[in-house]
């Protein structure tokens, strides 16, 4: 049998990851487009979509639009997601177990969501106590796959590189963290196939987050 990883801290992505948030981010996106006079989207297209921001989602549900249309679209998405951003997310099975047995490690969450939306979908989840740092988008550093908030999350817990691990769902989670050069697991029950995430090669693949404790023991 391989020999566990030995982990002092995790950085964990939210949606896809941690929780299961699809269908509100696609009645958003269509709440967006009936305020627009537009055509609705199916749930799996909106999610295809989703992983590098609001502006980004926005953008590809309206191909070839103007500024000011994506403005406008940006406001309505926004104006509904604010109050019905948690009425359909709940957490994947095994979540809260493994969170539970694995607390005695440093834990954070890295989300290229809007960092108040992250706030307050952990909150809602009632998760906020598990982690160290919550980390949303924010100005002051670039979304994934750009690895600069890793490593600001990695400096400020004061922990080791070759003992830090990030578990996400799409590329972007395991590009970060190469670039990082921390360890990376992909989850395959979120928003990306399995297909697509061996492309990126991560170091461990699981169907549940509850194999992470096949993979990784604490190291203090």
């Amino acid at each position: 049998m391989t020999e566990k990883l030995k982990i002092e801290l995790i950085i964990f992505d939210l949606d896809g990851t941690l929780a299961e948030t699809r269908q509100d981010i696609a009645d958003a996106a269509n709440y967006m487009l009936a305020q627009l006079k537009l055509p609705t989207l199916p749930e799996a297209t909106i999610t295809s979509y989703v992983g590098n921001g609001i502006k980004k989602l926005i953008e590809r549900c309206l191909p070839g639009s103007s500024e000011s249309l994506r403005e406008q679209g940006f406001n309505f998405f926004v104006e509904f997601y604010a109050n019905h951003l948690a009425d359909n997310t709940y957490l994947y099975p095994g979540v809260l177990n493994i969170l539970k047995e694995l607390r005695q490690l440093k834990m954070a969450v890295l989300s290229n969501k809007a960092q108040r939306f992250t706030e307050e979908i952990i909150h809602k989840l009632d998760i906020e106590n598990y982690f160290k740092i919550v980390m949303g988008s924010n100005p002051h550093f670039p979304k994934k796959p750009a690895p600069d908030s890793i490593n600001h999350i990695i400096e400020t817990l004061d922990c080791s590189k070759q003992k830090t691990i990030i578990i996400g769902d799409t590329k972007n989670d395991i590009i970060a963290g190469k670039a990082a050069n921390i360890h990376t697991c992909a989850v395959t029950y979120g928003f990306r196939s399995k297909e697509k995430l061996l492309k990126y090669n991560p170091d461990f693949m699981i169907d549940s987050i509850v194999e992470l404790n096949d993979i990784l023991v604490p190291s203090f």
